[in-house]
């Protein structure tokens, strides 16, 4: 496996796990705002 193709997945795979935090961070918020409202 060459480097390129490693940092290639390494930037798509923080990519997904940086767009999969903020989908939960959103849904935590809108249920606690269902919670709380």
């Amino acid at each position: 496996m060459s480097f390129e193709l490693l940092g290639i997945n390494l930037c798509l795979l923080s990519f997904c796990y940086f767009a999969m935090h903020q989908i939960t961070q959103l849904r935590h918020k809108r249920y606690v705002s269902k919670l709380l409202g």
